[in-house]
């Protein structure tokens, strides 16, 4: 593990999408893990709440699941995750405002 502020490249692969890289300093990412509830996942309109919502927030977002990762401000990004029901998707934030986006995230995510 990296200790204090030392700063992590990380890399992001995206699935059908071009790689992104991302660098984090360890102590600003928070995430979270959750169970998608909606029968429909992460397609169509509830893709595009999605990004909305996060578009609104300053700092990345990336969601994860069975090793690929969208960014969640991103439309086709997330479509690409294919995200269902009973899937387990971790969220991840980094950046000024990070907790108040992740608890938004989340809530929109389960409902």
């Amino acid at each position: 593990m990296l200790a204090g502020n030392a700063v992590a490249v990380v890399r992001f692969r995206a699935c059908l999408a071009s790689r992104l890289y991302r660098s984090f300093t360890e102590s600003e990412v928070v995430e979270a893990t959750i169970e998608m509830s909606s029968p429909h996942g992460l397609q169509g309109r509830r893709a595009a709440r999605l990004t909305s919502t996060a578009s609104q927030f300053e700092c990345d977002i990336q969601l994860s699941s069975n090793g690929c990762t969208a960014d969640a401000k991103n439309v086709s990004e997330v479509m690409h995750l294919s995200a269902r029901a009973g899937l387990r998707l971790r969220i991840q934030a980094s950046g000024a405002d990070e907790s108040v986006a992740l608890r938004v995230i989340c809530a929109l995510l389960t409902d």
